[in-house]
């Protein structure tokens, strides 16, 4: 069993088998004041912050969908999950419902590929079943923006310049 709890500004505790484990900047965490914690039926931990909104918590990491980005609002009140796979978010600027599990699947998958070949080197798929990814992606945005990054992970270093480690041709 383990138990989580949020504080305005140490971030959120997790305590698992009487020991307590405090999350923020070296996981990813951009806002330690956390309004509202939330664990869905998949496992994920989805944190809601007074100043950078919405935080998903996977594999140790957080991921956040900033509200420059996301167009989610910076401060998060409650958030629930339902029984189709939308995660509603309350906020002072109303309620938003997040499509999260196809976001999060092709989001996640996009980034490894991308993690491949800009760090790596290593193509993983074919160029056409990337580009189509790639659009599924862009197209779920659209329908969805507030629950998508804009840019993948390792798609552009902190300039925005994208950066490959293939020569590029053509």
């Amino acid at each position: 069993d383990e138990l989580w709890i949020g504080t305005h500004g140490a971030g959120p505790w997790r305590r698992t088998r009487g020991e307590w484990e405090r999350f923020g900047h070296p996981q990813g965490l951009q806002d330690l004041h956390v309004c509202s914690l939330h664990e869905d039926a998949e496992g994920t931990l989805w944190v809601g912050t007074v100043f950078g909104g919405l935080h998903r918590f996977k594999d140790g990491v957080f991921h956040q969908f900033r509200p420059v980005e996301s167009r989610l609002p910076a401060h998060i009140l409650c958030m629930m999950d339902d029984d189709l796979g939308y995660l509603w978010v309350g906020s002072l600027d109303g309620i938003y419902r997040v499509a999260k599990q196809e976001l999060n699947a092709l989001h996640d998958r996009l980034d490894g590929w991308n993690h491949a070949y800009r760090v790596t080197g290593q193509s993983p798929v074919d160029d056409a079943v990337y580009d189509q990814a790639l659009q599924q992606f862009r197209r779920w945005r659209g329908c969805f923006p507030a629950q998508a990054p804009a840019v993948l992970a390792h798609l552009a270093d902190a300039g925005g310049s994208i950066v490959s480690p293939v020569a590029q041709t053509g």
